[in-house]
């Protein structure tokens, strides 16, 4: 078994929140997506962004506003919302605490092969 713990000392900023990359788990697993933690502080957005991969958030703390292309939706603990492909997303923090989420993102199957390749 092996464990990776959280280490919220050494936490990197990227899109605007507060990040623990958790995959890739190099020397220990080659899984077929990428994940972090991920923390946005109160009254905060993370940074609108797209891309070509698939992406969930799994809202683990605190409520928000998810925000896809010109759609919007609370969201709170326990909610796992799906991006589609291509589409401009972010999180918006509406709580007076720390949202905090995990992001999973995975290439299609035609995607992760192409991207080997390079």
């Amino acid at each position: 078994m092996k464990i990776r713990k959280l280490d919220r000392n050494n936490l990197t900023f990227e899109y605007n929140l507060f990040a623990q990359r958790t995959f890739p788990w190099e020397n220990v697993v080659a899984a077929p997506f990428e994940g972090a933690w991920c923390f946005v502080p109160p009254g905060q957005q993370s940074l609108p962004h797209q891309h070509e991969e698939k992406e969930v958030f799994i809202i683990v703390k605190g409520q928000g506003t998810a925000v896809s292309d010109d759609e919007t939706c609370a969201v709170e603990a326990g909610d796992v919302i799906y991006f589609e492909p291509g589409t401009t997303h972010s999180v918006i923090n509406t709580s007076d605490e720390e949202l905090v989420f995990f992001s999973i993102w995975w290439w299609d199957q035609h995607q992760h092969d192409s991207k080997l390749e390079l």
